[in-house]
């Protein structure tokens, strides 16, 4: 399924984010990251990741990350 390779990709991106902290994203990104990191903690260990798969999947197909974003940039 599409959205979960996407949710797979939003929780990587959020990942290699807070691997560059104090590095800081754009307010758009920071906001989507906010968001996802609300459903799913950062890895810290190893652990099963489906749960946290299936929340940014949802997030994504229920349209609240782009509404996350159009939150700070306007309407993409």
């Amino acid at each position: 399924n599409a959205i979960t390779v996407l949710g797979i990709e939003l929780l990587c991106a959020c990942q290699a984010l807070d691997l560059r902290l104090p590095l800081a994203p754009g307010p758009a990104t920071k906001a989507v990251h906010d968001l996802v990191r609300e459903h799913a903690p950062t890895l810290m260990e190893d652990r099963v990741l489906a749960e946290d798969i299936a929340a940014a999947a949802h997030l994504i197909s229920s349209g609240e990350v782009a509404r996350r974003a159009e939150g700070v940039v306007g309407e993409l």
